[in-house]
């Protein structure tokens, strides 16, 4: 490269991955535009963890909206045995149920937080909810 000229140098994406699909709640309300969300992968042969799922200069989680995110470059968590869902935000957010799927693989894992009982309401303020979910299959 030429002297002073910036160079950007792009990382290879990698072929290990999830795809993750967070399904919000239909009932009024259930949606919110502020919340932070993290997410633990855990599986037999370790865990990924996310910090922060956003699509900036969106309205993610919104009421009835599937929110789907695809993860490079994880670590491969083998067999998929469990997901916590982290939430910090003061407004409230009805969680359905998320499915993970490895980006080389066939048929997605669905883990919803009551069994099929509906929702799980996750938020900062204890009134309101927990501030995260573990769901395990």
């Amino acid at each position: 490269p030429k002297e002073g000229v910036p160079v950007i140098k792009f990382c290879r994406a990698g072929n290990n991955g999830y795809e993750v699909k967070f399904i919000t709640a239909t009932r009024e309300y259930s949606g919110t535009g502020s919340g932070y969300v993290s997410l633990e992968i855990n599986g037999e042969n370790g865990e990924a963890k996310v910090p922060l799922l956003n699509h900036f200069l969106l309205q993610d989680y919104q009421k009835g909206a599937t929110d789907t995110f695809v993860l490079r470059d994880l670590q491969a968590v083998g067999r998929l045995k469990c997901v916590v869902v982290r939430y910090d935000s003061d407004d409230a957010w009805d969680l359905v149920k998320v499915t993970v799927r490895h980006i080389n693989a066939e048929g997605d894992v669905t883990f919803k937080p009551n069994g099929d009982k509906g929702y799980v309401t996750l938020s900062k303020d204890p009134k309101e909810g927990a501030t995260f979910v573990k769901m395990c299959r």
